[in-house]
């Protein structure tokens, strides 16, 4: 890999006109550079593909293939519509955000990356909120679901399931969270097109029934495997960016760095490695994290919490693909999960420290926080009710 970046080098010597083109051809030049390095290194290279199909397979498809196909099925009922209608008194003066921004957090945190932004780019190209407003609703709404982080993460790496109710938790609480500071926030638009605003009207002829069911089942498992497949797809390219990087000593300094901040910071070193791969990479990254043995579980879940709330590169780039079509802005996004990560670490250590027991800690969380929800729900309804009689 050094042998190459050196006659890539020698090259742009030779030929001034190409430093001059170099930021137009940067991308297929990295491109290229990554597919040297796979072939220098592709027993690694090989072996980290096996590694993400087989994580894949084991993991992801049994944690999110039945909620991607239940999402799908609801996303063709009419029922979506009533919940938008039903949320709305909750959604605007908590998020800012009209009520159909219920459907994109419903169908996020069930569901999983990258659901939530689907769900937003859906409702933006069909006018049912404006382009500031998707651009908020993605920035929390599109989140790691509840199989995923319980069933893979917990069960599957930590072999806690209650460690995954934590996770859970605290990753739900930050992406709420993140909602109410982006609340009053408008994030200045380049683009022109904007979509024309609609109110969402009940559709009753897009309704499920016996007689269509089939087709129905047939469509939501076409478009969950398209999903997975992608998902797939990304895992195994980061996968294999990650240990050419690697191999080449690419992240020595950066990994170097990580693991002095780590120090001063009293957290155990041998986490920077995870960390890293992780922001390539969530699943690969989670993975290596939650086996390294000489770090304690406080600081395997607080940095497993924030690689949960930010994503990973693999997670931006999906969400990128997704929502360049509809010309939405990315930073919103980016700035969204870096708070969400954050965040999450935070009420992480926050949970641990204050009950001994990850089994004390769930339950009164969840139930305070149905309760604030119902309560807030009940003086908004009232408000409103007053206001109209």
């Amino acid at each position: 890999m050094v042998y190459c970046l050196v006659i890539l080098f020698i090259l742009l010597l030779l030929k001034p006109y190409y430093i001059l083109s170099f930021k137009k051809h940067l991308i297929p030049i990295l491109i290229i550079l990554l597919m040297i390095g796979t072939i220098c290194f592709s027993k690694n290279a090989v072996q980290a593909a096996k590694e993400n199909m087989l994580l894949w397979a084991n993991q992801v498809i049994p944690a999110l293939l039945p909620f991607f196909i239940f999402v799908e099925l609801l996303k063709q009922s009419s029922i979506l519509e009533k919940i938008s209608t039903l949320f709305t008194p909750v959604m605007h003066p908590l998020f800012g955000i009209p009520g159909c921004g219920a459907i994109a957090f419903l169908m996020g945190i069930i569901s999983g990356y990258p659901v939530g932004a689907i769900a937003c780019v859906n409702l933006y190209e069909k006018g049912f909120c404006s382009k500031n407003e998707a651009e908020k609703m993605i920035a929390f709404t599109n989140s790691s679901g509840p199989l995923f982080i319980i069933g893979a993460i917990g069960t599957g790496m930590f072999s806690n399931q209650k460690i995954g109710l934590l996770l859970l938790t605290t990753h739900a609480l930050a992406g709420i969270t993140v909602g109410i500071l982006f609340k009053n926030i408008h994030f200045p638009s380049k683009s022109s097109s904007i979509i024309p605003r609609v109110s969402i009207k009940s559709n009753t002829s897009s309704e499920i029934r016996f007689s269509t069911l089939g087709k129905n089942m047939k469509i939501a498992i076409q478009n969950s495997l398209s999903t997975l497949f992608m998902i797939l797809g990304y895992m195994v390219f980061f996968g294999i960016l990650g240990t050419v990087l690697n191999e080449a000593k690419l992240l020595f300094i950066p990994q170097q760095l990580l693991r002095s901040l780590l120090s001063f910071f009293h957290l155990s070193g041998e986490l920077s490695t995870g960390i890293l791969n992780g922001i390539l990479e969530i699943t690969g990254g989670i993975k290596q994290l939650s086996s390294v043995a000489n770090a304690t579980l406080i600081e395997k879940l607080a940095t497993t919490a924030f690689i949960l709330g930010f994503g990973g590169l693999s997670v931006l780039m999906q969400v990128f693909s997704i929502i360049s079509e509809a010309k939405l802005s990315i930073k919103p996004y980016l700035l969204g999960k870096l708070l969400q990560g954050i965040l999450a670490s935070i009420y992480t250590i926050v949970l641990l420290q204050y009950e001994n027991t990850l089994q004390a800690i769930f339950i009164p969380v969840i139930l305070i926080f149905l309760v604030f929800i119902c309560f807030l729900y009940q003086i908004i309804f009232k408000k409103r009710h007053t206001q109209v009689t």
